[in-house]
């Protein structure tokens, strides 16, 4: 029961991963790795923390079935904020880039 309940939330919510991972990609395409590397720490570490801290503590109850899928909600959260970062990051390099190839 609980290996079927994180296969649909973590894989349903799958392509959410693939935005960070794209601008990752790209950036470090570019020659710059620590700054992604860090975002990426920052994104995908301090809401899971965060969360688990917050919501999934706040909860106060035995660990059920629902209890572990508010857990695993974590994830698609925690991609789409690392993906948001990473979009802005991907987008400053670009411009960047341009700017240096003008």
């Amino acid at each position: 029961l609980y290996g079927a309940l994180r296969v649909r939330i973590i894989c349903c919510s799958y392509p959410i991963y693939a935005l960070p991972e794209v601008c990752i990609g790209c950036v470090r395409g570019m020659g710059k790795s620590a700054v992604p590397s860090a975002l990426n720490v920052i994104g995908i570490c301090a809401p899971r923390i965060l969360w688990v801290a917050v919501v999934f503590a706040a909860m106060k109850t035995g660990v059920t079935l629902h209890d572990y899928g508010v857990l695993l909600w974590c994830y698609p959260l925690s991609w789409g904020i690392s993906g948001i970062f990473q979009l802005f990051c991907y987008r400053y390099y670009r411009k960047r880039l341009e700017k240096e190839a003008d």
